[in-house]
């Protein structure tokens, strides 16, 4: 079992990035208490990023589980 490692694609580099960005985004935006989730459009906001987020993770492992299996 000697395979050579292959450089990322422009698929698996933009997801990984695009996911850094949000996590990042989501740290620095963050809640200063939780009672801000009252605001109800605060709190629908925050439920689509984390979906979203959690979207991109799921496309994240099974482009690389398809990469995977290629390879």
């Amino acid at each position: 079992m000697t395979q050579t490692a292959q450089p990322h694609g422009f698929v698996t580099k933009t997801v990984h990035w695009l996911s850094a960005g949000l996590i990042g985004y989501g740290c620095l935006k963050g809640l200063d208490n939780v009672s801000q989730l009252a605001n109800t459009a605060l709190f629908q906001f925050e439920v689509v990023f984390a979906l979203a987020l959690a979207a991109l993770f799921v496309l994240r492992l099974f482009w690389t589980k398809r990469i995977a299996a290629e390879s």
